[in-house]
């Protein structure tokens, strides 16, 4: 019954892979692997062995299976945002001394919004204009209902 799962070969009982695979979908921001050690009463060792192997297939199932387009009859929103921050707010042992007293780099990240059920989708992009904002769009969205909306300018 676990030949070909990610239960084969464990020595972890089908019981415990259960939960783990519940608190896993179950949770909103993700499990860890010592939450994992507490709540199924496992070595840590093992807890991260489990939370190891249920990424790993769940990673290989998103590369899969590629996402549908979002809804065309929907309206879609669209913004962008930067992710980094000023170096002084980093931890005094990972400041890079090349960039003290200056901006640290930051990643832009584009994201599309279905407005009617609130499934977003977001892609680390190299530059935020009209033309990424258009390729990443097209291969999105199932239609031409596309909303851009930024309130904020930076």
């Amino acid at each position: 019954m676990l030949v070909g799962t990610i239960c084969e070969a464990s020595h972890v009982p089908l019981s415990k892979w259960l939960l783990a695979f519940y608190l896993l979908i179950a949770s909103k921001n993700g499990v860890a692997a010592f939450e994992i050690h507490r709540t199924l009463s496992v070595t840590q060792q093992t807890a991260w062995f489990m939370m190891h192997r249920m990424m790993h297939r769940i990673r290989e199932a998103m590369k899969l299976s590629p996402a549908a387009p979002l809804l065309a009859n929907t309206t879609i929103a669209a913004d962008e945002t930067y992710i980094g921050g000023a170096e002084k707010n980093t931890h005094a042992d990972k400041r890079d001394p090349k960039v003290a007293g200056r901006h640290h780099p930051t990643t832009p990240v584009f994201t599309l919004i279905d407005a009617q059920t609130g499934e977003a989708r977001s892609q680390i992009v190299p530059n935020v204009n009209g033309d990424t904002r258009f390729v990443y769009s097209r291969g999105q969205v199932g239609g031409r209902r596309l909303m851009y909306r930024s309130a904020a300018t930076s």
